[in-house]
């Protein structure tokens, strides 16, 4: 028996942004996704928990993230110093 299975791809899409106050203290990041999987009808000889339906299915999921962040001390970049002579 040979099964007749249309599956698509899987579409993801991810819109996210990024903002710091000015002289970088605060820093607020947010990202949303969102994931999508569908598969057409096929001839399935047995059906169960873990099996796909043999009907057709589209499923979706969506995420989001905020992140905020305090800096409460000031680290400089980079510091100077001299080299070892050797």
């Amino acid at each position: 028996m040979r099964a007749n299975l249309l599956q698509l791809p899987i579409l993801c899409f991810s819109v996210g942004a990024a903002a710091q106050t000015p002289g970088g203290r605060w820093s607020i990041h947010w990202q949303a996704t969102t994931v999508g999987q569908a598969h057409g009808t096929f001839t399935s000889p047995y059906e169960g928990e873990n099996s796909l339906l043999p009907e057709r299915e589209f499923k979706a999921s969506l995420t989001g993230t905020l992140f905020v962040a305090f800096r409460a001390l000031s680290i400089p970049k980079c510091r100077a110093g001299r080299g070892s002579a050797t």
